[in-house]
C-alpha cells in the first residue's frame, strides 16, 4: 500500500481531486486516512468502488479541525459506498475502514473523488438567502439555475417600478423535484406563496404589490431534493402600459378633431369611439400619439384609447365629444315700445347652457345678458 502508514489523521496522505486510487485494508483492523484540499465551495462526492468481497466498507469525512463531518454506511460486504457533500474551499481529511474492524483484504479498493465548482453547477450561487439574491429582470428568463444539493434555496431579486400586479413562473422542473415558491418585500415580510401543483411540474406565483421596490422570490424543493437538471424562472411583464389622452375640444359643431396623449414607449395605441365615428390606429412618435376622429354623430362621442405592450399588456384612457350642430332654441318677450325712456331690461328665455348676445342697428349699447338657467335679461 504506497499510502501507508496512514492509520490516524496526523498521518494521513494528500490525495489528488477528481483522482482515483488504490488503497488496501491490511491487516484487520486498517484504518486508512486521506487529505484533501478544496480549492473553493462546490460540491464534492467520495466513492469507495470495487470493494473486496470480504470489506465492508465506510466511509468518514472530517474538516481541518478533524471534527467528524460525515459518513456512509448504506451497504454491506462488497458493495461499492457514495458520499455528496457541499463544502466550503479548505482542508478535509477522508478516512477508509471496515465496518466490523475485523477484516482484511491483499485486493485493493477503489476511492474515487470528484469535485465541481460551485460556479460550474450553478452561475447563480451563492444566492442562499435575501441577501445573496441574484437579479432577475423583468420579461429575461433565467434558464441556467439549479437546487443542486439538498436543501439547497435560491433567492431572485425583482426590480418593481410601479404598483400593480406581479408573477414568476418556475418551468422545465425535473421529474424529482417538487418546487415552491415564495415572495417577499425589501423588508422580508412574506407577500404571497405558490405550491399547487406535483413534482415534475411548473409553478406560477401571481402577486399585486402595494409599491415600486425590490422584490425577492424564494425557490426551493419542499422535501430538500436537489437535481443537476437546471430549472427556468422567469418574471414576465404582466404591468399595464402607461397611456393618457389630453382634453379635447367638445361640445363642437365640427364633425372631424384630431386627439392625442402620451403612452409607454414601444407600446400601440388604437382608438375606438361608441358611435358611428372613425375607429383606427394612431400615430406613435415615441412616448406620444395622435389620431383624427372623423365622422362624429350629434351629441355625445365616447372614445376609448387603448394602449398594448411588447407583452400584450394593454391599458385604456377615456373621453368623449360632443357634436352640437343644431341652434340652441331662444325667444325675447315683449318689449315696451314706443317708449320715452332712453333705457330697458328686455328678457326671455333660450336653451339651457347657451348663452346669449344682444346687438343693437343703432348707436344704442351691445352685449352679453345675463343667463339664468333657461332665462335671459339685458338692460339696452
Amino acid at each position: 500500500d504506497l499510502y501507508e502508514p496512514n492509520d490516524q489523521i496526523t498521518q494521513a496522505k494528500p490525495i489528488e481531486l477528481n483522482a482515483q486510487i488504490p488503497g488496501y485494508i491490511f491487516p484487520s483492523g486498517d484504518y486508512d486516512y486521506y487529505q484533501i484540499e478544496l480549492p473553493g465551495k462546490g460540491r464534492f462526492a467520495v466513492s469507495l468502488k470495487e470493494v473486496p468481497p470480504s470489506i465492508n466498507g465506510v466511509i468518514y469525512v472530517y474538516n481541518a479541525n478533524q471534527y467528524q463531518i460525515a459518513y456512509m454506511d448504506n451497504f454491506g460486504p462488497g458493495k461499492d459506498e457514495n458520499l455528496t457533500l457541499i463544502l466550503e474551499a479548505g482542508r478535509y481529511y477522508i478516512l477508509i475502514l471496515d465496518a466490523g474492524n475485523d477484516s482484511y483484504s491483499l485486493t485493493p479498493y477503489k476511492l474515487e473523488t470528484v469535485f465541481v465548482p460551485l460556479s460550474t453547477l450553478d452561475p447563480y450561487e451563492d444566492n442562499d438567502n435575501q441577501s445573496q439574491a441574484k437579479l432577475l429582470q423583468i420579461a429575461v428568463p433565467i434558464t441556467d439555475t439549479r437546487l443542486y444539493y439538498s436543501g439547497d434555496i435560491d433567492f431572485f431579486r425583482i426590480e418593481v417600478t410601479q404598483a400593480g400586479p406581479i408573477e414568476i413562473t418556475v418551468a422545465t422542473v425535473a421529474p424529482n423535484l417538487d418546487l415552491k415558491l415564495e415572495l417577499y418585500n425589501e423588508a422580508g415580510q412574506l407577500i404571497a406563496v405558490r405550491d399547487a401543483n406535483y413534482s415534475g411540474e411548473g409553478e406560477t406565483l401571481r402577486a399585486n404589490v402595494s409599491q415600486a421596490g425590490n422584490y425577492y422570490v424564494k425557490v426551493y424543493d419542499i422535501n430538500n431534493i436537489y437535481s443537476d437538471q437546471p430549472y427556468t424562472i422567469i418574471a414576465p411583464d404582466v404591468t399595464p402600459p402607461s397611456v393618457t389622452i389630453n382634453a379635447v375640444s367638445t361640445p363642437t359643431r365640427v364633425n372631424s378633431q384630431t386627439i392625442s396623449g402620451t403612452v409607454e414607449a414601444g407600446a400601440t395605441v388604437y382608438i375606438t369611439t361608441n358611435t358611428a365615428a372613425s375607429d383606427g390606429p394612431a400615430t406613435v412618435a415615441g412616448t406620444t400619439w395622435s389620431y383624427t376622429i372623423t365622422g362624429l354623430v350629434e351629441g355625445p362621442n365616447g372614445i376609448t384609447v387603448t394602449a398594448t405592450d411588447a407583452a400584450g399588456n394593454t391599458a385604456t384612457a377615456t373621453s368623449s365629444i360632443t357634436l352640437d350642430t343644431i341652434p340652441p332654441t331662444v325667444s325675447i318677450n315683449v318689449v315696451t315700445t314706443p317708449t320715452r325712456v332712453n333705457s330697458q331690461t328686455i328678457t326671455g328665455t333660450l336653451e339651457a347652457g347657451a348663452t346669449v348676445y344682444i346687438t343693437t342697428n343703432t348707436t344704442a349699447s351691445d352685449g352679453p345678458a345675463t343667463v339664468a338657467g333657461t332665462t335671459w335679461s339685458y338692460t339696452i
